[in-house]
């Protein structure tokens, strides 16, 4: 419970569809409250998931009320699942209708917000209302990257960040003539992925509250810095760099495109499986 913090998606979609979008918010929500009132199969890789969830959900009786049938996790091949196999979720559907219905206020400073306070609390936790009522999504001006030519905006918070660093890690070696596919290329690949999530993991954070080396981590001279670690004999010993003597200056996601033009990238995280685990009564 002391590990949950502000849900930010509410408020963060809220507003980017009042800026952007052209449609309601009862509209958008429309889909996703049949899901949850209906139910759906599991496939395996969401029973995976679940699996994996278990030592740390297993604790929270609303958790098993939820996601569990008859003490088991809902899978079963799509060609023999019924009714009885959908996962159904009233609970989340009545909190959907109620956001499609009054906006995000009702989580916010509403009946939502209300409940998980009394539940985080009840576990130690040190979230309140006015947490809640006080919380506003924060738009940063996206980062302008460049690789091999291509200009690329990305965001500079977190993961743009890092996908930014494992390209200019790559931009050192010839990808093209290794082959796409090639053991060279997922090599390589690999290693510069191990590298850039390692500081990741060390040094990424909300930029309100830690320093970041944002700049360094996506500079040519400290992707140099890594390259030279890595090595096409051997997969490299994979560790954190210091990134801080060039500094000048870590989920669910989608990438849609219109024929319009219009393009739209959203990237979710709560970091582990299920986040913190808690489910609110």
């Amino acid at each position: 419970h002391k590990a949950c913090t502000t849900p930010g998606t509410v408020a963060g979609l809220s507003e980017a569809l009042e800026k952007y979008g052209t449609m309601s918010l009862k509209q958008v929500m429309e889909p996703a409250i049949k899901v949850a009132q209906e139910g759906f199969v599991v496939g395996w890789w969401d029973a995976s998931l679940f699996f994996r969830a278990m030592e740390k959900c297993w604790q929270f009786d609303e958790w098993r009320r939820i996601f569990l049938i008859d003490g088991r996790i809902p899978y079963r091949p799509y060609e023999y699942a019924t009714t009885s196999d959908l996962l159904v979720q009233k609970d989340l559907a009545k909190s959907l209708e109620s956001i499609a219905e009054e906006g995000p206020e009702v989580f916010y400073k509403g009946w939502i917000a209300e409940a998980i306070v009394e539940e985080v609390q009840r576990g130690g936790g040190i979230l309140s209302l006015e947490d809640f009522a006080m919380y506003e999504p924060i738009t940063h001006e996206p980062e302008l990257g460049n690789y091999r030519g291509y200009e690329l905006l990305y965001d500079p918070t977190h993961s743009g960040t890092t996908m930014m660093q494992i390209l200019k890690i790559l931009e050192g070696y010839d990808m093209k003539d290794h082959g796409f596919g090639s053991i060279e290329a997922l090599h390589l690949t690999g290693e510069a992925i191990g590298f850039a999530f390692a500081d990741r993991f060390k040094y990424m954070g909300d930029p309100g509250w830690v320093k970041v080396p944002q700049k360094a981590m996506v500079s040519e001279t400290y992707s140099n810095v890594l390259r030279e670690k890595i090595s096409m004999e051997k997969a490299a010993e994979i560790d954190y760099g210091d990134p801080w003597p060039y500094e000048s200056e870590c989920t669910t996601a989608l990438a849609v495109a219109d024929k319009e033009g219009n393009m739209v990238c959203v990237n979710q995280t709560i970091v582990d499986n299920f986040g913190c685990g808690v489910v609110v009564p």
